[in-house]
């Protein structure tokens, strides 16, 4: 029997694979703002906003973890994210662990003052889960000086889809300024999900951005920096083609 899901992007295409200058601040941040809904850099077709239906909202990284499966795997991750439904703070489970790492530097906290966070959870395995990106966000910072910034954000709109491109902060280290997406999950970052984080941020972001400052996502458990790397064209054809995938799937499930 013909399966009725989309087909995904071919397999040649999965392999193929800034703003003015602006002055910082250091205002503290709502980090559940960051999953709202921003301005929209990018209009295309939308037949749901025709008809007054909001258009289904996904986030940056979950895009990333549907592009890097295929088949009956891609399937099953559109699922899960439809039936998660709109983001809420009441069940983010690393809320207060992005809060400790985008405001740690804007108090002056040191790496010991970090390393308090996950004992001040209730939940057990928020403790051990905090524990563990702690000391990876801890190896990544080493011996650096860091600063942070207020971060831009944006939303990517295509094929009836809504990505939200939320950085959680901006760092300075040293002399180079990152504009940086926290990556919590366990699994490893790989480089496919990092050039496609990085890229996207490149799409919408870099018109908001100064020209030295550098898109970058850390997976935060592994204190591992990526940044934006591979060809954007490239990457473009490809989060397009997985958007609209996931369009289609959508209506399907």
């Amino acid at each position: 029997m013909k399966d009725s899901f989309p087909r995904p992007p071919t397999q040649w295409l999965m392999r193929s694979l800034r703003r003015s200058a602006v002055p910082k601040t250091t205002k503290k941040r709502d980090v559940a703002s960051l999953y709202e809904v921003g301005p929209r850099n990018v209009t295309t077709r939308n037949c749901a906003a025709n008809f007054g239906a909001p258009m289904p909202k996904i986030s940056l990284t979950s895009l990333a973890d549907i592009a890097s499966v295929v088949g009956t795997q891609k399937v099953t991750k559109v699922r899960a994210i439809k039936k998660r439904g709109p983001y809420s703070p009441a069940v983010d489970f690393y809320k207060a662990l992005r809060e400790a790492l985008v405001t740690a530097h804007d108090n002056g906290w040191s790496k010991v003052n970090l390393l308090e966070i996950p004992h001040a959870q209730t939940d057990p395995k928020k403790v051990a889960s905090y524990l563990s990106a702690i000391n990876g966000y801890n190896k990544w910072w080493g011996q650096k000086t860091l600063q942070s910034f207020d971060a831009p954000r944006s939303t990517y709109s295509k094929h009836g889809i809504d990505v939200l491109v939320t950085p959680e902060t901006g760092i300075e280290a040293g002399t180079t300024q990152y504009v940086l997406k926290f990556y919590l999950n366990n699994e490893p970052l790989d480089t496919f999900k990092a050039n496609l984080i990085t890229a996207l941020m490149e799409m919408t972001l870099r018109d908001q951005c100064q020209a030295t400052e550098v898109m970058a996502v850390l997976d935060v458990r592994r204190g591992k920096l990526f940044t934006m790397r591979s060809q954007l064209k490239t990457l473009k054809t490809v989060i397009d083609a997985e958007l609209a995938y996931v369009a289609d799937l959508w209506d399907a499930l």
